[in-house]
């Protein structure tokens, strides 16, 4: 687990998808860690992607950018996603500004991991 500006987050793997859980505060001053951990998503091979942001708070939309920054990323691989974990608001947030589409999250890494796995 790597730890940076209050923000903690894991890269592991399990059955060819590569999982990503960020815990901490997702802020602007959470952003170095933040562009830290989009480097090194950019860099996995894997064909499907789990991100848990099931264990962070986010203070801001900074979020926002982000999500949009780990989406471009994943895509350009050609891969399968799923995103988990926000809480009820900003998901409904981020759905209707049209960052996240409904078949890119479930509430649940479970069920995340599950729809990946098939």
């Amino acid at each position: 687990m790597t730890n940076i500006e209050n923000l903690k987050y894991f890269f592991g793997a399990y059955r060819g998808i590569c999982i990503l859980t960020i815990y901490g505060i997702a802020s602007v001053k959470s952003l170095g860690a933040m562009t830290e951990i989009l480097e090194k998503l950019s860099k996995e091979k894997s064909k499907k992607y789990l991100i848990d942001f099931n264990n962070t708070d986010t203070t801001d939309e900074s979020i926002i950018l982000i999500l949009i920054n780990f989406k471009n990323i994943i895509k350009e691989k050609k891969a399968k996603f799923r995103f988990c974990g926000f809480s009820r608001q900003l998901k409904h947030k981020l759905i209707d500004e049209g960052v996240l589409e409904e078949n890119e999250y479930v509430t649940r890494q479970m069920d995340a991991f599950n729809e990946l796995a098939k």
